[in-house]
């Protein structure tokens, strides 16, 4: 019983010592994971590893393109994605206040993956939001809706193409959850809420590619 007993106690032992080391880890960096891809490590363990360590990781826009450079698998750029960014809350469900809007703008078409909707787009303080117009001919899929922060914006895009020979504008934005999101209007309000957009937030990148 005796042995038993010192049996356990080593057991309990190594449990808080390696808990300790765990505690005392450094957080795991870009090098890190580009460091585990060269060494051979599959992609599920790097995942596992990036979900059960502090991160420090640096996820702007170059160090993304830098990662994919050095062979990190979307998977694992993901995963860092995921990991790093803080809780937010389901900003979709929120009441923004409609007199809160900086510009309203009616009338633009929110092209969903399997369905079309009318609908208004809005540019708040806290961000974005395009929400469709409840009528007869609102398309009542989920996707036609979006309420987005402007911290999470990544990349805005305007494009204007010859459509049944009239000029139509296509608004193109992507986000650093690697969602997107297009909107279709007349290429004169179109070209308003381009304008407004780079009013408001000349710190957003605008390209198209």
């Amino acid at each position: 019983m005796r042995k038993a007993g010192r049996t356990t106690s080593g057991i309990v032992l190594a449990l808080m010592i390696t808990a300790v080391a765990v505690a005392g880890e450094a957080p795991i960096t870009n090098a890190d994971v580009v460091g585990m891809v060269n060494a051979g490590l599959g992609t599920a363990t790097i995942i596992a590893k990036i979900k059960a360590s502090a991160t420090e990781f640096q996820l702007d826009t170059t160090s993304l393109a830098i990662l994919t450079q050095q062979g990190v698998p979307d998977r694992v750029i993901k995963a860092m994605i995921e990991r790093q960014s803080p809780a937010r809350p389901d900003v979709t469900a929120q009441a923004w206040p409609r007199d809160k809007a900086r510009r309203v703008w009616s009338d633009l078409t929110r092209i969903a993956d399997r369905c079309r909707s009318r609908g208004e787009l809005m540019l708040f303080d806290a961000g974005v939001q395009f929400a469709p117009i409840q009528d007869s001919s609102a398309c009542v899929d989920t996707d036609t809706r979006f309420s987005v922060l402007w911290d999470q914006i990544d990349t805005i895009c305007f494009k204007y193409v010859l459509l049944d020979k009239a000029t139509v504008g296509v608004f193109l934005m992507r986000t650093n959850a690697a969602k997107s999101y297009q909107i279709r209007g007349s290429q004169l309000v179109m070209q308003a809420v381009e304008k407004e957009f780079r009013f408001q937030q000349p710190r957003l990148n605008y390209r198209c590619d």
